[in-house]
């Protein structure tokens, strides 16, 4: 095989291997939902699923830099591969949620043994004088996969299982390993001793394996709880004693004096808040999409993919222009735009349009691609024995702010949405009392809203609700009337109807009166306005729950008069009958959705009716004809009591939906500040580290004999 192809095959490799391991970091954060709901488990468990796995990348990348410097890295670089691809596989085929934790453990220390070593084996592929292009290569395929978990598990989860996401790793895997096989030579760093310094091992691990479960679950166990407490106190321990340790040890487990270069450790602190700033797009904006836009994880990847796009060309092109004005300007840069684009998102709102969010992840991957060029600024002053040991550090950086970036803005975002669902509640206790939503449908909507508000799922709140209000209206409930001023009085009038026919039958003054008194009512309800007739009918027709078997009843009254004799007076009440039928069969038809639609089919149905107001003072005579001259019958009575129930339920319905909408806008504006608040917080922090970029290279300053530029 010619040098020049294997170069191309193995820097195939390599990017292939960081993209699959580092997208594996962000890609399970959207799928988790799914696998909530498979394992029929609480989110807080399954959370373990990206957790161990960010665990295990934090602790063992510095040991697995370590061992592959005094072991071989090509031998090391395989063993990891194996693991992972094996680790892949067993995820995909767990059936039991402690298995899937397990495996995503082995998963885990997979990805962080081939992590560290990418880039002495580019040194020891193209050489030391190209080795700053591969690298530079490797990052920016670091970059796009740290930012391209959402997008491309959103399309997964679309068109496949979850399982998907641990199965697409299994062909690269297979690949790759064919490839080191192929491509790579055997490099280790021959200045070091293969004795393996087991107590400084042991402090450190157990040290950042304390370190890293606090600042992932501190939020979960209280900060200030006697387990958090231990923790940290074990974890300085710990630490202190290993470094203390590693200053009087012959085999130090790691070279301290990596630090004394500058660059090296302003570099590895750039990169460690980019590893906190993909929290910010691959997790808080992710969940604002989802939860507060209502965006599906497919929806929310395409808004979210704008900055993997980015940061494909923006690091290449960095890595260009680094040449000519070194890398100082350009990481101090990426530092700015990461927080002015998280300056942006604090001014999210309901009304954020989706060109405006592409905008600010446009922002946001630049800056994260031009401060993602610490990978390679990091070991441009370092020795090429120490390469290996300098990647393990700096990448171990970049997992300790993802692991700080979920601690710190997780807890934010906890903190603030917890506040926001009391200010929820308390808004919706005053709409309840402000639209007078009667038991037991009040009792209803906060048992359903203290359910979302608790859900650790995604819950339909609005399909729950119409679900049991259905089922409460089956049920009387104590506040009959109406309390919308047209609708009560529509309801009060057909309630003097029934009274006034309940003793038609003794043809007294008292009976009359009290039948004209409900036709003045019903009268009066029909305001001035030929809309507001229009209007009065279609919710009178659309809110009678009953209303087909009304039209049923109306139409076999037409049938009975239609064989009776042909009098004057049964031909005018079959005509008024029919006029009512041809209304409710306008009303009840399912295409007419709005009043301007039903007034439509009105007036092409009775073009010779001059405006709604003469049909009704017709319909209304007719309803007078029909109690006076009509035998007493149950069927009548039955429709007065389905018109007040239909009356009755249009008006809660009308109430029902002014609740929703009330609700809705507190959801949206309550949660969108508390997602903004944790926006502001990721960008002061982000901020404070702008001094950091200024130290990532020293203008002028080359290593001629031991760094890794020349």
């Amino acid at each position: 095989m010619g040098e020049k192809l294997r170069g191309k095959l193995g820097l195939s490799a390599l990017c292939l291997i960081m993209f699959m391991v580092t997208l594996d970091t962000t890609i399970t954060n959207i799928a988790l939902p799914d696998i909530t709901k498979y394992f029929n488990a609480s989110l807080t468990t399954t959370n373990w699923i990206s957790t161990i796995y960010v665990l295990a990348m934090s602790v063992f990348i510095i040991p697995a830099a370590k061992f592959g410097d005094q072991f071989g890295r090509k031998k090391i670089m395989l063993l990891g591969l194996a693991l992972f691809g094996i680790g892949s596989l067993l995820c995909g085929l767990s059936e039991n949620l402690i298995f899937l934790i397990a495996v995503r453990f082995m998963q885990g220390i997979g990805g962080a043994i081939v992590t560290p070593i990418m880039i002495p084996l580019s040194v020891s592929l193209f050489g030391r004088k190209k080795a700053t292009d591969a690298v530079g290569t490797i990052g920016a395929v670091t970059a796009v996969a740290a930012a391209a978990g959402p997008p491309i598990g959103g399309v997964i989860l679309q068109y496949f299982a979850w399982k998907y996401i641990f199965f697409i790793n299994i062909p690269i895997v297979v690949l790759t390993f064919i490839l080191m096989l192929i491509c790579f030579n055997e490099s280790y760093d021959q200045t070091i001793s293969k004795r393996i310094d087991v107590l400084g091992l042991s402090l450190f691990l157990t040290g950042i394996a304390q370190l890293t479960y606090v600042l992932i679950k501190g939020y979960d166990l209280g900060w200030f709880s006697q387990w958090s407490i231990g923790l940290m106190i074990g974890s300085v321990l710990c630490i202190g004693l290993f470094v203390w340790w590693e200053k009087h040890t012959q085999t130090p487990f790691i070279e301290f004096d990596l630090f004394k270069e500058s660059t090296f450790t302003a570099s590895s602190l750039v990169y460690f808040v980019c590893g906190f700033a993909i929290i910010c797009s691959s997790l808080i904006f992710n969940f604002y999409l989802e939860n507060v836009r209502a965006y599906t994880a497919l929806k929310a990847s395409y808004v979210i993919m704008f900055m993997s796009i980015t940061v494909m060309v923006v690091m290449p092109l960095g890595t260009k222009l680094q040449r000519k004005l070194g890398y100082k300007p350009l990481i101090t840069a990426g530092i700015v735009l990461m927080g002015i684009s998280l300056l942006m998102l604090t001014r999210l709102s309901q009304s954020t349009s989706w060109l405006a969010m592409v905008l600010m992840m446009i922002i946001l991957g630049s800056g994260f691609g031009l401060g993602c060029l610490t990978i390679v600024s990091a070991v441009q002053f370092i020795p090429q024995d120490k390469a290996g040991m300098a990647s393990g550090i700096v990448n171990a950086s970049r997992q300790l702010g993802t692991c700080l970036g979920i601690a710190l803005l997780v807890g934010t975002m906890t903190h603030t949405t917890n506040l926001a669902k009391s200010s929820i509640k308390r808004d919706s206790n005053t709409a309840i009392t402000r639209l007078a939503i009667p038991k037991p449908f009040s009792t209803t909507i906060k048992q359903d809203l203290n359910q979302a508000l608790n859900s650790e799922t995604t819950y339909d709140l609005q399909a729950k609700l119409k679900t049991d209000l259905k089922k409460d209206q089956s049920q009387p409930y104590a506040n009959g009337q109406p309390q919308n001023s047209n609708l009560k009085r529509l309801y009060n009038g057909t309630q003097a109807i029934k009274d006034a026919y309940r003793y038609v039958n003794k043809r007294d003054q008292q009976s009359l009166e009290r039948l004209i008194s409900g036709q003045k009512k019903m009268r009066t309800a029909m305001v001035s306005s030929q809309d507001t007739q229009y209007q009065l009918l279609f919710e009178l027709i659309k809110g009678n729950v009953n209303g087909v078997a009304q039209l049923a009843t109306y139409e076999n009254d037409l049938k009975l008069l239609s064989q009776s004799s042909e009098t004057a007076a049964n031909v005018q009440k079959q005509q008024l009958l029919a006029m009512l039928i041809a209304v409710y069969r306008v009303g009840l038809n399912p295409t007419v959705q709005t009043v301007s639609q039903f007034k439509a089919q009105i007036e092409r149905l009775s073009p010779n009716t001059q405006s709604l107001l003469v049909g009704q003072q017709q319909l209304l005579a007719g309803q007078m004809a029909l109690l006076t001259g009509l035998k007493k019958s149950d069927h009548l009575l039955t429709g007065l009591d389905q018109i007040q129930t239909g009356l009755s339920d249009t008006d809660l319905e009308r109430r029902v939906t002014s609740y929703t909408q009330t609700l809705r806008n507190s959801k949206n504006t309550h949660l969108t500040t508390a997602f903004t608040d944790t926006f502001l917080v990721a960008a002061i922090f982000i901020l404070l580290f702008t001094i950091a970029g200024m130290y990532t290279d020293r203008t002028g300053e080359f290593h001629e004999d031991d760094t890794l530029s020349n």
